[in-house]
């Protein structure tokens, strides 16, 4: 996971590495908190799941599932619920972050 300065026409400048997969399979989706907090999806088998890293690049937290992630997204009312996308299915876990609300669920 790389951190990327830019430069007032756009450029890149700067870029250093956040956190290191090694030869993991890196991250596939993103999303970030409203505290800066970025929340991804990355890995397989027992190393796959979401990760939390602070805004430094510190892991926080892992968060385990049982098939490859894909993609992840903050949803519901108050933007706490943590939408992960898996294998064929699509997991929901209620925390204490508050992300980005980008979508709610339609409701039945």
């Amino acid at each position: 996971m790389l951190a990327l300065a830019l430069d007032p026409r756009g450029n890149v400048r700067n870029p250093r590495v956040l956190h290191d997969f090694g030869r993991g399979r890196g991250i596939d989706g993103m999303t970030a908190g409203d505290d800066g907090r970025i929340v991804a999806t990355a890995g397989q088998g027992e190393l796959g799941g979401v990760y939390v890293f602070g805004p430094e690049g510190k892991k926080l937290a892992f968060i385990p599932v049982p098939e490859p992630p894909t993609n992840v997204e903050f949803g519901d009312e108050d933007g706490k619920t943590l939408y992960i996308i898996a294998g064929k299915r699509l997991y929901r876990i209620k925390t204490t972050m508050k992300g980005y609300r980008l979508w709610t669920p339609p409701r039945s």
